[in-house]
């Protein structure tokens, strides 16, 4: 039996650099981290994503058209008789999980947030936790 572990390589969370300090994350901005540490952990931060947005659940629930459609080529070449990488499935997953977070799918932020940040992009400050959604198939 195969089995899919969604979830993020659990680190220490470190504060953003300053303000104006942006580096970029996919198409978007999130701020550079500094040196400092917040006291919480991707792993803890992820949990509130999740029970606040639903951000690894929902998107393998209700997939988006890019997954659906990356679905449907793998499983194409699974009955074709090709090898799948397993690596290229977990990827798939990943960008499942980040793609709908790019497009903002979960909302905005408030004004007072977006001029804290200096951009607009719902559970993305510093992009630690972004970066570590991760998934292993055993």
């Amino acid at each position: 039996m195969v089995s899919i572990k969604i979830g993020v390589n659990d680190k220490p969370v470190k504060l953003p650099k300053s303000p104006n300090s942006f580096k970029k994350l996919g198409n978007k901005k999130a701020r550079k981290t500094g040196s400092k540490r917040s006291g919480v952990s991707t792993f803890e931060l992820a949990k509130k994503m999740e029970r606040k947005y639903k951000i690894f659940s929902r998107p393998i629930k209700r997939p988006q058209k890019e997954l659906k459609e990356a679905m449907d080529l793998l499983g194409k070449a699974v009955l074709e008789g090709k090898k799948i990488p397993k690596r290229a499935i977990e990827n798939l997953t990943i960008s499942a999980i980040r793609i709908p977070i790019l497009k903002k799918q979960y909302g905005s932020n408030r004004k007072a947030t977006i001029l804290a940040k200096g951009f607009n992009l719902l559970t993305v400050d510093t992009g630690t936790t972004f970066n570590s959604i991760d998934v292993r198939i055993k």
